[in-house]
Order: C-alpha cells, then structure tokens, then sequence
C-alpha cells in the first residue's frame, strides 16, 4: 500500500510501464529497469545502483525533453546517487541497515492500521466541510500515517538514525505530494482537520 517509502531504486519504475512514449505520458516505456527486490545488504545494493541510476536519468532526460516537470524524478535521482555513493551520510546511515529496515516494512502492519484508523477517525469527525474530498482526504492521511507508523518501527529496530535517514529521503523527494490527489489544498485540509481526528497521538505531527 505505501510502495516501500521511497527507496526508489526498490519502488521499480513508477508505473513507467504503461504510458506512451510520444510525450504523451508522464514517463517514457522506453527507459528499461530490470525487476529488483529489497536488497539484504552492502553488496545487493551496490549491484543494483547502476541500473537503477540509469533508469532514473533516463526518465528525466525524457521529461526535460518533453517539457515536463522533472522535479519528481530529479529528487529521486538525486536521493539515489546519494545512497549510491559509499562515502555519504546517506548511504552509511542506511546501507549496513538494510536487512533490518526490510524485515521492519515487511514486519510491520502499518498499512492496515493507517487505512484503518484514517477511516474511522474520518468517519468518527462530523466537522464543516468533511464531505469535501474525502476520499483523497483519507487516501493521503493512510500514506501520511503508514509512513509515521513505519518510521516508528524502524526506529524501534534499527535505531533512530535509521529512521531520520529514511524519513529525511521521503521529505525530500516529496513521497507524499508524489500522489496526484495529494494536492497542497488537500494536504492543508488534513491539517485543519488533524485536532478533531481521534488518530494516535504520535503520528499526528
């Protein structure tokens, strides 16, 4: 449900897939990407760094040229060769974790929970204007707080500076704003709405 945050070169290619290449779509077909799982360690990393890079240069090169906007996928590429390079904060703060981080996304049940509690608590709030977007109102809430829900866990496994450096590559390639129904009016909304849901406390902020 919430693609694995934005280890990007674990995501696969955006729905890349299934658009046309004549500028016509969002990203080119044209730009190939072998299937990849979630790296275990060091090693599965580095081998996946090239193709991954590749793909995502090759997707802006498109969009540039097609007179897109790049800013979605110049933050990944930049994020990427960020983790990619052995000597960064990035990638020392992620790549000796990446065997707890994996088995924290795959552990936890946060995407159930957001879902769940984003929908109750949107059912539960009878304030002004609540019928307006709600279904993309609780669409961007689950992603918001299935991403405060995993990053908790991976504090608790892996340590909070995992945690930071995690949330700090969603923060900065926007992963929330990435969905097309989280417009800024609608991430706004949710703030407006954030101190009548009855939602966990800590995932609030």
């Amino acid at each position: 449900m919430w693609g694995l945050l934005l280890l990007s070169l674990l995501i696969v290619s955006s729905g890349a897939q299934d658009v046309d290449d004549a500028c016509s779509g969002e990203y080119s077909r044209s730009c190939k990407q072998e299937p990849m799982g979630f790296p275990d360690n060091e090693e599965q990393l580095e081998a996946y760094c090239p193709d991954a890079l590749k793909f995502f240069e090759c997707q802006k090169e498109y969009q540039v040229g097609c007179n897109k906007d790049a800013k979605e996928v110049t933050a990944v590429l930049e994020v990427i060769g960020e983790l990619c390079q052995k000597d960064s904060d990035l990638h020392k703060a992620i790549a000796s974790h990446l065997k707890c981080i994996k088995d924290s996304f795959y552990q936890s049940t946060c995407g159930n929970t957001a879902y769940l509690e984003t929908v109750n608590a949107y059912s539960n709030y009878e304030g002004e204007g609540l019928s307006d977007d709600i279904g993309s109102k609780t669409f961007c809430m689950v992603e918001a707080y299935a991403v405060a829900c995993v990053g908790d866990v991976i504090a608790s496994n892996c340590g909070n500076a995992v945690k930071e450096a995690i949330l700090d590559m969603v923060r900065r390639t926007d992963y929330i704003g990435s969905k097309m129904t989280c417009t800024d009016n609608i991430r706004a909304g949710i703030i407006q709405d954030l101190p009548q849901l009855q939602i966990n406390e800590i995932y609030k902020n």
